[in-house]
């Protein structure tokens, strides 16, 4: 049926994605998440067990709990049941879009949502809510209607996978300084994976599921020869330092991978002050020279020592540095 004609049958608007019936005891819940994608709303689909069907609430900005959000949130209170429709993606001239009826939903009682980061129209960065649907009886599922994420896990998960050399960060800055510091940051992360691979050094990258969290956090370059993670800027700047030393900690409380060293990727050396504020971090830096070699600052009690990669005997492994921290 068209939006149209579920709106004659069973009330709700023909436009919102979240609608209310004032002739039903019903909130009519539309997903389109080909529509939803140019809104920043990826999340909308089957986990990959069919268990739950996630949706992503209404608003610009910070998604809150006003308007159709409330009504899915205090659907039972209110005595309504959460009924769920999917685009074909065929359209009819004149009636627009076509719907499937996917089936009577509620909400999941121990967690009925979560909330998580994604982009507006502007990508810029801003947080959603996930509603997470449990079916009341029998649904249509169809090929193609699974969530782009899984389903949140109550524990965390950790896996190397291969490094996606186009894969690159987005930044809550300007479109214009957020291009450039991604080209400079997958330029530099290229540079020296290939370094490290004409090492013979195995790398990837790890894919890390926090608990309760819908999007993994993917890292930078994880050198699995020597267990040494890093994490790349596109420059050497007080602000990218910080946020990747941030980083990194961040990571390390889900790693359950071999972590001998944790170490900041850097375009450039940064001051003397920063390299102090890396190394009291217990953290390692790696830097681009000007001739295109890697440089790096090692990590030894009382001491810091500038010295060539291609100089390093161990193949680039830091010190212990226990000691120092």
């Amino acid at each position: 049926m068209t939006r149209a004609e579920i709106s004659d049958l069973y009330g709700g608007s023909k436009f919102g994605g979240i609608e209310p019936s004032k002739s039903t005891p019903n909130v009519l819940v539309y997903s389109d998440p080909i529509e939803a994608e140019k809104h920043g709303y990826t999340f909308d689909g089957w986990s990959e067990d069919g268990d739950v069907y996630l949706y992503t609430g209404e608003g610009a900005g910070r998604q809150e709990f006003t308007g159709g959000n409330r009504s899915i949130r205090d659907h039972v209170e209110a005595g309504r049941t959460l009924r769920l429709f999917r685009t074909t993606g065929r359209k009819l001239k004149p009636g627009g879009k076509v719907h499937y009826y996917v089936g009577a939903f509620e909400l999941d009682k121990d967690r009925p949502y979560v909330r998580a980061d994604c982009p507006d129209k502007t990508k810029k960065m801003r947080s959603a809510i996930v509603f997470r649907l449990k079916p009341l009886g029998r649904v249509e599922r169809r090929d193609g209607d699974k969530a782009a994420t899984d389903d949140i896990s109550p524990t965390a998960e950790c896996s190397v996978v291969p490094v996606e050399r186009a894969n690159v960060k987005k930044f809550d800055v300007s479109p214009r300084e957020r291009g450039s510091a991604q080209r400079r940051e997958a330029d530099l992360t290229s540079r020296y994976q290939a370094w490290l691979e004409a090492q013979q050094h195995a790398v990837g990258r790890l894919c890390l599921r926090p608990p309760g969290d819908l999007r993994p956090l993917y890292t930078d370059i994880y050198d699995i020869t020597d267990g040494e993670l890093y994490e790349a800027k596109g420059a050497a700047e007080r602000d990218d330092i910080r946020m990747a030393v941030g980083q990194l900690l961040d990571y390390r409380r889900h790693i359950d991978v071999r972590l001998q060293q944790m170490t900041i990727l850097l375009p450039e050396r940064p001051s003397d002050d920063l390299v102090d504020f890396i190394t009291s971090c217990g953290m390692g830096c790696v830097y681009a020279t000007a001739s295109g070699a890697f440089d790096r600052v090692d990590v030894v009690p009382n001491l810091i020592l500038c010295r060539p990669l291609d100089q390093v005997a161990n193949k680039g492994k830091l010190p212990d540095s226990s000691a120092s921290r």
